[in-house]
């Protein structure tokens, strides 16, 4: 895979949210901005790697619209993430109610990572 495109998979917008699915299982969602057939299929080989090392795993990925998240800084500057359209829709659906953000960058590479955090609901469970 040419460096490009190991940054560009490192830079997409990834969302994971452990919950339990099962028992003791866990389930991860990767929510990412990548379209390159050739990138996701390096990614999901990934996932499939680290889900046969790690038994009671599971990793689900989900593509996001560019054009449905976009970065802010609020008033000292600090960057966050603002969701729109079907991906504000989907974090709903999750529960999600709000996404940490960390951006860094150096002469020839950046990278960003974003985490979300599942909210509590009225009567107090997940």
């Amino acid at each position: 895979m040419h460096m490009s495109r190991m940054v560009a998979l490192a830079t997409a917008l990834t969302v994971g949210i452990a919950a339990p699915a099962l028992a003791q299982d866990k389930l991860v969602r990767v929510w990412h901005t990548e379209t390159e057939p050739q990138t996701i299929k390096a990614f999901n080989d990934l996932a499939r790697r680290f889900e046969a090392k790690n038994p009671g795993i599971k990793i689900e990925a989900e593509g996001l619209a560019w054009t449905d998240l976009e970065i802010r800084n609020d008033h000292a500057g600090k960057p966050q993430v603002h969701l729109c359209g079907a991906t504000k829709e989907r974090a709903r659906e999750l529960r999600i109610s709000d996404v940490l953000l960390s951006i860094s960058h150096c002469r020839a590479y950046a990278t960003a990572y974003a985490l979300a955090i599942r909210g509590f609901d009225a009567t107090g469970g997940e």
